[in-house]
């Protein structure tokens, strides 16, 4: 599954990473480099490596933060100006945010 397709999933648990860490899949990496694959059911299925290390991973925390500064201003030459997995990966995740208040709005 491309990142695009993963977005919703991570950023699922992005939002309650300590509950899954806690209680779902207890991986204790820190980086991006972890290879373990989840034994335990998360969002998005079976998956081939930890989640939390693509959370903690680069293209990850370069979409999140360049979303998060989009929220606060426009940015500059947006998107032509910029790789096509950064444009990709800002689309994906606004698009997961937008459904994720979207299905928290209808309760």
């Amino acid at each position: 599954m491309t990142f695009i397709g993963l977005a919703p999933h991570l950023l699922t648990i992005w939002r309650n990473e300590s509950l899954y860490r806690r209680a779902v899949w207890r991986c204790r990496c820190k980086s991006g480099a972890c290879k373990r694959a989840p034994t335990a059911d998360l969002p998005g299925g079976r998956w081939s490596v930890c989640p939390y290390g693509i959370l903690r991973g680069r293209h990850f925390q370069t979409c999140m933060a360049i979303w998060r500064a989009a929220q606060v201003s426009p940015i500059s030459d947006w998107p032509t100006g910029w790789p096509a997995w950064v444009v990709g990966g800002v689309l994906a995740i606004d698009d997961a945010i937008k459904k994720i208040r979207s299905d928290a709005a209808k309760g």
